[in-house]
């Protein structure tokens, strides 16, 4: 997807990308040639396609192929979450042994933010390692905080979705939430390119409930993490870990997907 631009537009978007890894978000500072500028808070989301039909029907292939990986990756949130905090609770009762996850997984890694926090709320650890586990946790509260910030602003503002063909408008799209839409089209825009239009939709829509779903999931996952946490305020610090372990599940996903 080289040739090809996609981009989620909106306010401290930051360097960021969308959970599904297709948009490069960025702050507004854009021109929109065609009709009137959106509300300073309406989220942009476009696509940019190469002038050869083949090479946009490859990107779209390649968008819509990254985009199911992520939804599967998605489903298999619950259970493996669930399957570590059956093994967490497992091994503090002493009832069995496990092998410790393997090392750059996101179990690993959410194994050691709770030993992490386990130790410092005991007073076992260092100042610099206390030090550590919080800079991680208040990363992913940032990150936690910035999903939130991004659902409330699709779920209170009408999104743009534009599709572009190098520097030409072909369509741009104002989508609600519960789904009324209304589409301008460029004079000459031919079949092909509508239909071009409809798959950029659809990847915009997609993607941003694909970010409910992700919502969804950390505050459930967060229930089960609590539990591990025996400290006033579990729940807080549940939040950031379950977003940590679902954000490191997707991004592995993106990480391959780019290998193909």
């Amino acid at each position: 997807m080289s040739d090809a631009f996609f981009e989620y537009i909106a306010p401290a978007s930051g360097t960021a990308s969308e959970p599904t890894g297709l948009w490069a978000a960025r702050a507004p500072a854009v021109s929109f040639e065609a009709g009137a500028a959106p509300a300073d808070e309406t989220p942009v989301w476009r696509v940019t396609l190469s002038a050869d039909p083949l090479a946009a029907e490859q990107t779209f292939r390649q968008a819509e192929a990254r985009l199911a990986a992520a939804q599967q990756a998605l489903e298999s949130v619950p259970e493996r979450l669930e399957d570590f905090a059956r093994r967490a609770r497992m091994r503090g009762e002493g009832q069995v042994s496990f092998a410790a996850p393997e090392q750059g997984t996101p179990e690993a890694d959410l194994t050691g933010l709770l030993d992490d926090f386990r130790a410092v709320e005991s007073g076992q650890v260092s100042f610099g390692v206390r030090e550590e586990a919080g800079q991680a946790w208040e990363q992913a509260r940032a990150g936690f905080e910035t999903l939130m910030q991004s659902i409330n602003r699709e779920v209170l503002h009408f999104a743009w979705v534009e599709t572009k063909v190098e520097d030409d408008l072909l369509a741009r799209t104002t989508v609600g939430w519960s789904g009324e839409s209304q589409t301008l089209y460029s004079a000459d825009i031919t079949p092909a390119q509508i239909a071009q239009h409809s798959r950029t939709l659809y990847l915009a829509s997609a993607s941003r409930a694909l970010k409910l779903r992700m919502f969804t999931t950390i505050t459930t996952g967060a229930v089960k993490l609590t539990s591990l946490l025996a400290t006033p305020g579990g729940a807080v610090l549940a939040l950031p870990m379950a977003y940590k372990f679902v954000t490191q599940i997707m991004a592995q996903v993106q990480e391959y997907q780019a290998l193909q």
